[in-house]
């Protein structure tokens, strides 16, 4: 199977290509994890100061109004991270 590491503003049409039309084992270059973990920490300081932010800890399109507990909200980040870190989203949470 080929490979294609994502490196963050160096996506080409090329690529774009190539994950359309063959199976491909999809990697994050080591430079994207600084941007996902200064992501991480900007939810946790949403969540932690009782903000609302839409996706976050509400739902999406109609139910944009509708406020998801800290509790709960915890969850799709943790699995957010999971993923974006090649790890296992079902094992995420």
């Amino acid at each position: 199977m080929n490979a294609l590491t994502l490196i963050p503003g160096q996506l080409s049409l090329s690529q774009l290509r190539d994950v359309y039309s063959q199976p491909l084992n999809i990697t994050l270059d080591e430079s994207a994890f600084a941007a996902i973990d200064d992501s991480v920490a900007c939810v946790n300081a949403i969540l932690a100061e009782g903000r609302t932010a839409y996706g976050i800890n509400t739902g999406f399109g109609l139910l944009a109004q509708t406020r998801i507990s800290n509790r709960r909200s915890g969850k799709p980040s943790a699995i957010a991270g999971a993923v974006a870190r090649g790890g296992d989203w079902r094992t995420a949470g």
